[in-house]
């Protein structure tokens, strides 16, 4: 009976590192076949999709988004959504209040 017993733990054994062995193997070629897809100058997009690099900065200020990408600005909300977004709740007080922030000094 312990016989059987083996035999099948080293059946189940050698089927599991069958399985994982495949998986790796899988993997592996996927892994590559995405690398290799990565290189090919027929997969890349066209000149017009690809990004822009970033405008280079003197160092003293955030440079400007580019083109096509606007930052939002207050002055952008609608009038009711921008009333309510510079008033401060009770809530966010005592919040704040928790958290030791200076506001407006």
């Amino acid at each position: 009976m312990d016989r059987q017993k083996r035999e099948r733990r080293k059946a189940m054994l050698a089927t599991e590192t069958i399985f994982i062995a495949g998986l790796a193997a899988l993997t592996l070629f996927s892994f590559d076949r995405l690398a290799l897809a990565q290189n090919d100058a027929q997969a890349a997009p066209p000149a017009a999709a690809q990004s822009t690099p970033a405008p280079a900065t003197d160092g003293r200020r955030i440079p400007d988004a580019p083109i096509g990408h606007v930052q939002p600005t207050l002055r952008d909300l609608p009038p009711g959504v921008a009333e309510t977004e510079t008033q401060r709740t009770k809530s966010q007080k005592d919040f704040d209040k928790t958290l030791q922030i200076c506001r407006n000094c």
